[in-house]
């Protein structure tokens, strides 16, 4: 029996389908938000000013423990595509780790299975 799963990404700001996910930081805080094509241009274009005339710094754990959520590419109600690509690959037999990102091999299959591009390591 052949199965299509399909993920509708919806933009946390106005509900619009077609949405991708964008992490961003503001302090010592990340931030990951679900935007369509036209929500994060805007984004983009209200950040260039600052982005410009920033310095790029390294990314620095400042915890000495683990984070609570083990899975820090979304929340508990929407997983995130990492979490997306897990689930589904656990559904459909793949051997998947909780705490690193999807293998190469189970993105390429979850591509091809439900037509929906992944950006791994963006």
């Amino acid at each position: 029996m052949a199965q299509r799963i399909e993920t509708t990404i919806f933009s946390d700001l106005s509900g619009a389908e077609d949405a991708e996910q964008y992490t961003f930081a503001v302090q010592d805080s990340s931030y990951e938000v679900d935007l369509t094509k036209d929500e994060a241009a805007e984004l983009f274009r209200l950040l260039d000013p600052y982005v410009k005339a920033g310095r790029k710094t390294s990314r620095r754990t400042t915890h000495s423990t683990p984070p609570s959520r083990p899975n820090r590419r979304g929340t508990a109600g929407n997983p995130g595509i990492y979490g997306r690509v897990k689930e589904w690959g656990r559904a459909n037999g793949f051997d998947v780790r909780d705490r690193s990102r999807p293998s190469h091999a189970l993105v390429e299959a979850y591509e091809k299975a439900t037509g929906e591009t992944v950006k791994v390591g963006r």
